[in-house]
C-alpha cells in the first residue's frame, strides 16, 4: 500500500506537507521559514529529503522553488513515483509523491515544524 504526500509552500514563510486521503488533500505539518526541509524514511533503507525556499535571488519572481536531494552521498535514491505540479496557490510548485504506507516523514536538522511551536 501507498501513501500520497504533497509539500509546496504557502506565504512566504511556510514550507508543509499534507496528505490525500478521503479525495482531498489535508493533515500534514508545516515549517514557518522560508527555507527548510523534510527527509522522508522507510525503516532507514531508502529515503531522500525534499527541500524548499522562497523567492531565492537566483531566480525572477517571488515563487517558491521546490527540489528532492538523496539522504547523503552514495546512498540510493528511491524510486517512489513523483510529480511537480503547480500548487492551487499559484505560486507555488508542489511535489507529489507515493511513499510506502511505512515511510516517516521528519523535518530536517536544520528546520523546527510549527507543531513544535504549539502553534
Amino acid at each position: 500500500m501507498t501513501k500520497r504526500v504533497r509539500f509546496h509552500g504557502y506565504s512566504d514563510d511556510n514550507f508543509a506537507y499534507d496528505e490525500w486521503k478521503d479525495g482531498r488533500w489535508g493533515g500534514g505539518d508545516e515549517i514557518g521559514q522560508e527555507t527548510a526541509a523534510w527527509v522522508i524514511e522507510d525503516f532507514g533503507n531508502q529515503g531522500l529529503q525534499v527541500f524548499g525556499t522562497y523567492a531565492p535571488k537566483e531566480i525572477d519572481g517571488g515563487v517558491w522553488v521546490v527540489g528532492v536531494a538523496p539522504l547523503d552521498e552514495d546512498e540510493q535514491f528511491p524510486d517512489w513515483p513523483m510529480k511537480f505540479e503547480l500548487h492551487e496557490n499559484g505560486y507555488s510548485l508542489a511535489l507529489v509523491i507515493d511513499l510506502p504506507d511505512s515511510a516517516k516523514i521528519r523535518p530536517s536538522k536544520g528546520s523546527k515544524p510549527d507543531s513544535e511551536d504549539g502553534d
